[in-house]
């Protein structure tokens, strides 16, 4: 058996924004992330009061926001109460799960993803299996994009609906270890800009909830 990482970016409407296919599932999402242009390249591609909803997979960082983690002193250190930190990491999650759903619409309406029937023996073929999830990837979009048209198939709305119905569950926080995992506060990436920004996103949310 053979799995390929897919690290998939969506916007709040479900559209798929940005794919990368290639390294080995075995890889962690942060070394991922760090060869993708997005990554390389983020105030290309994201305006100035946009963000990355991450997992607590990833490093938090000035455009990559991921939710507090229970052994996090921020709250302390930036006026924050642990209630204020608890209704963030509920609305973060909120929105963090679009791309959960996304994924799992992918799979549905194109369910030769969730076993690919292509032999990896070599480059090519992983090439291959590459830009099959690619190009599934890209269908979506198309079909995601004629959902208002007044062509849409009435067979394509109701695989839509029902696949969107299945996926209206919320999808739990992938937990992760706090006694593994450094405190964010200690952690290189986890730059006081990057947690500044945290902090000031957090009372900008919590005025409008």
């Amino acid at each position: 058996n053979h799995s390929i990482q897919v690290q998939i970016i969506c916007d709040t409407n479900k559209k798929i924004r940005a794919v990368h296919t290639g390294f080995p599932g075995s890889v962690h999402d942060s070394r991922v992330l760090r060869e993708t242009d997005v990554y390389q390249r983020i105030d290309e591609f994201l305006g100035p009061d946009e963000y990355i909803c991450a997992d607590r997979g990833y490093p938090l960082l000035p455009k990559i926001m991921v939710p507090f983690k229970s052994n996090s002193r921020d709250g302390e250190i930036f006026g924050l109460s642990e209630n204020d930190l608890t209704r963030f990491n509920k609305f973060f999650s909120s929105r963090r799960v679009k791309v959960e759903h996304v994924n799992g619409l992918v799979k549905e309406m194109f369910p030769c993803l969730k076993r690919l029937n292509v032999p990896i023996r070599n480059d090519y073929q992983h090439t291959r299996a590459c830009h099959i999830i690619e190009c599934c990837c890209i269908l979506y979009n198309l079909i995601h994009d004629l959902r208002t048209a007044e062509t849409l198939d009435e067979t394509a709305r109701e695989l839509l609906s029902t696949q969107e119905n299945r996926q209206r569950v919320p999808v739990p926080e992938q937990e992760y270890d706090d006694d593994i995992l450094d405190d964010e506060e200690d952690l290189p990436h986890a730059n006081l800009q990057a947690r500044t920004k945290r902090a000031q996103l957090v009372r900008r949310v919590l005025e409008n909830l």
